[in-house]
């Protein structure tokens, strides 16, 4: 069982400073012998774990997907729809200040739109999981206005708003290099109170 843990360890001692790479020399300079010099581990063994550093790059956003979505489903056990919503940003806020290089990393490969390179499955993994966090928040507002908490609200437009929260907060920590996010964090606290009856 332990030999489990190391290899863990080690793939995300590689995933942590292959970002520092990616966001060093960008995705398109950056060689599998930069992450294994940074990562302090050969090329081969940088091979066991990832074929080439698209699935590299990959897997830390799937890996950071699944995380959020662990951190999520627990929150389907609190009181009422508004602790609910508010409890999901509390863990999107915090997954995101924790990830800051891969959101970094991630904005600067779509500002610089790697035509070379095949995204398709990054993408789609983005939006499938993208859907199901949008319908879980659209089951809680539903709920919440079936059971009297809330106003009578466009679903849509609450999503709209949340998904407004999280790109905001994702321009914060990346290209505005904020610290934390407790300030967004308030201000969709109140935000979100309005819709309370």
């Amino acid at each position: 069982m332990a030999r489990f843990v190391e290899h863990d360890e080690r793939r995300e001692g590689i995933i942590e400073n292959a970002l520092d790479v990616f966001i060093e020399v960008g995705f398109e300079s950056a060689t599998f012998q930069k992450i294994a010099d940074r990562a302090r581990v050969t090329r081969t063994i940088l091979y066991q774990y990832f074929k080439d550093k698209l699935e590299l790059f990959h897997f830390s956003i799937k890996h950071f997907l699944g995380h959020l979505e662990e951190d999520i489903t627990g929150i389907d056990r609190a009181k009422s729809a508004v602790e609910k919503l508010i409890l999901i940003i509390r863990a999107v806020f915090t997954r995101l200040e924790k990830n800051r290089k891969l959101l970094i990393v991630i904005l600067n490969f779509i500002v610089n739109n790697y035509k070379d390179t095949d995204t398709s499955s990054i993408k789609y993994y983005i939006s499938r999981r993208t859907i199901r966090f949008r319908r879980k928040i659209a089951v809680i507002v539903i709920d919440g206005i079936n059971s009297g908490e809330l106003r009578a609200v466009k679903v849509h437009t609450v999503n709209e708003i949340i998904f407004s929260f999280i790109e905001a907060a994702v321009l914060e920590l990346a290209v505005l290099k904020k610290e934390n996010l407790r300030s967004a964090l308030s201000n969709f606290e109140s935000c979100i109170k309005l819709f309370a009856k």
